[in-house]
């Protein structure tokens, strides 16, 4: 995707901001993870440092901050605002997880000691993930 005006650009990169913000992905690396970018790339497209991106760069980009397709190109153009409001809610069907997990942590469950303790650390470090994101932090642009 190239387009030469470099406002046009401008505007796409505090769009982009302003959404990853508003996801609360407040850092370039929790996003530039999630969009399976480089935060190199994140932080050109952020601050319009270029205008030539590859269509699947720009299409990763448009997923990760749930945007419809074409939303960059249009906002590049000058077609459309970028999109407002809160982001749709992921809907999530934990069903009897927390039973599972229980099952699968109980010293008696079918998980022998070595992979008890691996699942224990995974759930620790996705909890301390869940309470950082959650947590106020100063915003990097």
């Amino acid at each position: 995707m190239t387009l030469e005006k470099t406002e046009d650009w401008q505007r796409l990169g505090q769009a982009v901001v302003a959404r990853r913000v508003e996801l609360g992905m407040k850092t370039r690396q929790s996003f530039a993870a999630a969009a399976f970018m480089s935060e190199r790339v994140l932080a050109e497209i952020e601050k319009a440092r270029r205008s030539n991106y590859d269509p699947a760069t720009i299409a990763r980009l448009e997923q990760a901050l749930r945007w419809p397709f074409g939303t960059a190109r249009s906002i590049v153009a000058g077609d459309a605002e970028p999109p407002s409001g809160p982001p749709p809610s992921p809907r999530v069907n934990t069903g009897n997880a927390l039973d599972r997990l229980a099952a699968l942590l109980d010293p008696r469950g079918p998980l022998d000691l070595q992979a008890r303790t691996a699942l224990e650390t995974a759930l620790e470090a996705l909890a301390s993930l869940a309470e950082a994101q959650a947590s106020p932090e100063i915003c990097r642009p």
